[in-house]
C-alpha cells in the first residue's frame, strides 16, 4: 500500500505506553530503600520528560507533513477506488446482481423532469430508454461530468441494486482505462438520510466519507495535507447518493438543490429516489441545469418469463416453463401482478432454488388467486430456506456431510446450525414488530425496545458479577489463599459493581447515547478551557490537602493522578467535559459506515477505555499505596475500580445490545449477540444495508415477519 497504516495505531499506543510507565514507575519507587525520596524525586523529573517527548512528537509530525505535501493525488484516488471495490462486491451478491443472467429491468428518459437529450453537448445523445446492467455505457459513461444524473423508481424497483451495478461498472472501468487522462472518477456511495444540508456542505459530507473509507486520506503524511478535501475539489470523486427518501420532507429540495450547485461546480453526482419524494432542484437568483432522470419500470411479464426460463434447466424447466406460459398468457393477472419487481423475482427463484424443499413446486404459485396470496408464499418459503426449522433441510447439504468425516460431530454442528438459525428468525420476527412503521432498522435503538426494568436489573447483575470476578482474582493473586477479607472484598465488589451497573444504565437511558468512535485530536480553544477547568478543579483540592497532610511528593502524585483523571474523564457525570468526550465522534451521520462496523467501532471503543481504566488507577493506586505500606494496593483494588470507571466513562450502545437478549427472552436470540443474528441476517439476504442501518429487503418481507411474531 502506499501510505503507512501503522501511523494509524499512535494514538492507542501513546496512552498504552504512558499507563505501562506510569506502572513501571510504581514498581520501581516500591522496591527502593525510601519510597517517599524516590517518589519525589521521580515527580520532579517526570514534567520535563513528557514535554520533551511530546515537543519531539510535534516537530515530527510537522517534518512528516511537509515531506508528503506533494504527494499525489491520483495514487490516493487508486488506494480509494481499490477499498471501494473490495467493500461493494459482496454487497452486489445481496442485491442478487448477477452479471451473468441479469434481471431484465428497463428505464425511459423522463422527458417531463429531465433536459433534452439533444442539449447535453455530446456527439452521440443517449438512447431513450435502455437496461440498468448497460447504464454505464449507454447513459453514465456519455453525460458530460456537470450534469446531475437522478434514479427514480418506486418501492422495489431496484433503485439501489442499479445505483450500486452503475457504481461497480465504473470502477471497473477505472481499472482498465489505466492511468490515462479519460478515466472516469471514483464513485463514492454515500448514505444522505441523516444529512442536514442546513447545517453541513455536500463537500465537508463528502470529504467526510472518504476518510472513513480510506483512514489514510486523514493522515497529511500519506497524500500530502487534506487529501480528501482536495480530491473533492478537484472532482476526482463522483457521489452516489442513496436514502434521499429517509430524509425529511422539508431537507430534500434543499439537498436537491444543494447536489445540483455542487454538480454545476464540477463534482458529479447520481441520485436515486422515489417519485413521490423528488423535488426538482431549484436556487433562487440563478439557472439550474435540470439534471437527467431515468424512470426504471416495473417488470415486463414477457421478460419475467424469459428470464425465469434461462436460469433453469433439467428436471426444473417444466415447472418454471409452466410458471412463464402463465406470465405469458395473463400480463395483468396476479402472478404478473406479484413478479413485477426485481426483488419479489429474486426472492421467488431463491425460495425455489434447487433443490426444491419437499412438497414445494414453482407451479404452487399458478393455484394462487391474488398477487397477496402469491407473495406471501414467496415469503414464508424464503423464509423457510433461509432459517429451517426441520433438520431435513440441512441434512440434503452433501457438501457439509462430506467435509465432515465425523457423523456425531456432524449432528451436533448440525443441531447447533439449527438452533442458530432459529434464534435468527425469532429474532427478526420480535424486530420487525417492534420497528412498527419505520423501515430503519438501527441496532442502536433496540435495547431500548426492551423494558427499562429487565435492561436494569440485567446490567445491574452483569456488571456485579464481572467486577466482583476481577476483584476476585486480583486479591487472590495477591494473598494466595481465600480468606475472611476476601469474601468481604467480594461481597463488597458485587454490590459496588451492581449499583454502578444499574445507575450506568439509567444514566444512559437518559442521555439515549448513539454509536461512537474515538478519534484522537487536538481540542480547540472553548474545548481546551473547559477540560483543563475540570483536570484542575479534579487535580488541585486532593493535590493541595495530601501535600499539606503527607509531604511534596504525596501531594504531587496525588494531584498530578486525579489531574489526568479529570483532564480525560471530565466531571464523571452526564455531560462530560473531558479530552474522552472531545474525542468521541459520533456515528449516526457517518455516510459510509456500515452497521457491522459502527458496531465494533463503539465496542472496540469501550473495550479501549476501560484497558486504558484498569492500567491507569492500578498504577496510580500502587504508587499510592507506598505511602501507606500497601505496596500490593494496585493489583487487590486497582482492576476492579478502574474497570467501574472504564465501564461508567465509555460504555455505549454496543455494550447494552450484547446485554438486550437476555433482557428480552421474546426475542428469542438465547445467549447469541443480536448485532452476529443481524449480520448472519444480512448475509442470508433478508436484510439490506443502507449506511449505518439496516432495511428488510422489502415493506412486505417485514409486515410478514411482524404477523408471524403477533401470532
Amino acid at each position: 500500500m502506499p501510505f503507512d497504516e501503522d501511523r494509524r495505531r499512535r494514538p492507542v499506543l501513546l496512552p498504552l505506553l504512558g499507563v505501562a510507565a506510569l506502572a513501571a514507575g510504581a514498581w520501581y519507587v516500591a522496591h527502593q530503600k525510601e519510597p517517599l525520596s524516590t517518589a519525589d524525586q521521580m515527580a520532579s523529573v517526570a514534567g520535563l520528560l513528557v514535554a520533551l517527548v511530546m515537543l519531539a512528537l510535534t516537530l515530527v509530525d510537522r517534518r512528516s507533513a511537509s515531506a508528503a505535501g506533494d504527494a499525489s493525488l491520483d495514487a490516493a484516488a487508486d488506494a480509494l477506488a481499490e477499498r471501494t471495490l473490495a467493500q461493494w462486491l459482496p454487497e452486489a451478491a445481496v442485491h442478487d446482481l448477477d452479471p451473468a443472467h441479469p434481471i431484465p429491468v428497463t428505464w425511459e428518459w423522463d422527458p417531463k423532469l429531465s433536459r433534452s437529450r439533444n442539449d447535453l453537448g455530446v456527439k452521440q445523445p443517449p438512447p431513450a430508454q435502455g437496461v440498468v446492467d448497460r447504464l454505464y455505457e449507454q447513459v453514465y459513461d456519455v453525460l458530460p461530468r456537470s450534469t446531475l444524473l437522478v434514479l427514480l423508481g418506486e418501492k422495489g424497483t431496484g433503485k439501489s441494486a442499479a445505483m450500486l451495478l452503475l457504481l461497480i461498472e465504473a470502477l471497473r472501468d477505472r481499472q482498465a482505462r489505466g492511468d490515462t487522462p479519460q478515466r472516469p472518477p471514483v464513485p463514492v456511495w454515500i448514505t444522505v438520510g441523516g444529512w442536514n444540508p442546513d447545517a453541513r456542505p455536500l463537500r465537508e459530507l463528502a470529504a467526510e466519507a472518504l476518510v472513513w473509507m480510506l483512514p489514510a486520506l486523514g493522515n497529511d503524511k500519506n497524500f500530502g495535507p487534506r487529501a480528501a478535501q482536495r480530491l473533492v475539489e478537484r472532482g476526482a470523486v463522483a457521489l452516489f447518493l442513496d436514502g434521499l427518501d429517509e430524509m425529511p420532507d422539508g431537507l430534500r429540495a434543499k439537498a436537491m438543490a444543494a447536489t445540483a450547485r455542487e454538480v454545476r461546480g464540477g463534482l458529479r453526482a447520481v441520485v436515486t429516489t422515489r417519485p413521490d419524494g423528488y423535488a426538482r432542484p431549484k436556487k433562487a437568483g440563478s439557472r439550474v441545469p435540470a439534471p437527467v432522470v431515468l424512470r426504471l419500470r416495473q417488470l415486463n411479464a414477457d421478460a419475467v418469463a424469459d428470464y425465469v426460463a434461462r436460469r433453469h434447466a433439467g428436471d426444473e424447466e417444466e415447472a418454471w416453463t409452466q410458471v412463464g406460459e402463465q406470465l405469458r398468457d395473463h400480463p395483468d393477472g396476479a402472478l404478473a401482478t406479484a413478479l413485477n419487481t426485481p426483488l419479489f423475482v429474486s426472492l421467488a427463484l431463491a425460495a425455489y432454488a434447487s433443490p426444491l424443499p419437499a412438497r414445494h413446486d414453482p407451479r404452487d404459485l399458478l393455484k394462487a388467486s391474488t398477487d397477496t396470496e402469491i407473495r406471501d408464499e414467496v415469503i414464508e418459503l424464503f423464509l423457510h430456506r433461509a432459517y429451517p426449522d426441520d433438520s431435513g433441510e440441512l441434512a440434503r447439504q452433501e457438501s457439509h456431510r462430506r467435509a465432515t468425516s465425523d457423523r456425531r460431530r456432524w449432528r451436533r454442528s448440525r443441531r447447533r446450525q439449527e438452533r442458530e438459525r432459529r434464534r435468527g428468525l425469532a429474532l427478526l420476527e420480535w424486530t420487525a414488530f417492534h420497528l412498527k412503521d419505520n423501515s430503519d432498522l438501527r441496532w442502536w435503538k433496540i435495547p431500548f425496545w426492551v423494558s427499562p426494568d429487565e435492561m436494569a436489573r440485567v446490567c445491574t447483575v452483569a456488571a456485579g458479577v464481572l467486577v466482583s470476578t476481577v476483584a476476585l482474582v486480583g486479591d487472590l493473586a495477591v494473598r494466595g489463599a481465600p480468606t475472611v477479607m476476601t469474601l468481604g472484598a467480594w461481597m463488597f465488589a458485587l454490590g459496588a459493581g451492581g449499583a454502578f451497573g444499574g445507575l450506568a444504565f439509567n444514566r444512559f437511558e437518559r442521555v439515549r447515547a448513539v454509536p461512537s468512535g474515538l478519534r484522537i485530536r487536538w481540542p480547540d480553544r472553548a474545548e481546551a478551557r473547559h477540560v483543563l477547568n475540570q483536570a484542575l478543579t479534579a487535580g488541585l483540592p486532593f493535590g493541595i490537602g495530601m501535600g499539606l497532610g503527607r509531604g511534596v511528593a504525596a501531594g504531587v502524585t496525588v494531584g498530578a493522578g486525579f489531574f489526568l483523571f479529570g483532564l480525560f474523564g471530565g466531571d464523571f457525570g452526564p455531560r462530560d467535559r473531558g479530552l474522552l468526550a472531545v474525542w468521541s465522534r459520533p456515528l449516526v451521520d457517518s455516510p459510509t459506515l456500515t452497521p457491522v462496523s459502527s458496531y465494533r467501532s463503539d465496542l472496540l471503543r469501550t473495550g479501549l477505555v476501560v484497558a486504558v481504566a484498569v492500567f491507569a488507577v492500578s498504577g496510580f493506586l500502587a504508587l499510592c499505596g507506598q505511602f501507606d505500606g500497601e505496596s500490593d494496593y494496585g493489583v487487590r483494588v486497582g482492576p476492579g475500580l478502574g474497570l467501574l470507571i472504564g465501564l461508567w466513562l465509555s460504555a455505549g450502545p454496543a455494550v447494552l445490545l450484547l446485554l438486550a437478549p437476555l433482557a428480552a427472552r421474546r426475542s428469542g436470540a438465547g445467549r447469541r449477540s443480536a448485532a452476529g443474528l443481524l449480520h448472519a441476517a444480512h448475509d442470508l439476504k433478508v436484510l439490506r444495508q443502507a449506511g449505518m442501518v439496516y432495511q428488510f429487503r422489502h415493506r412486505e418481507l417485514q409486515t410478514h415477519l411482524a404477523r408471524r411474531y403477533q401470532v
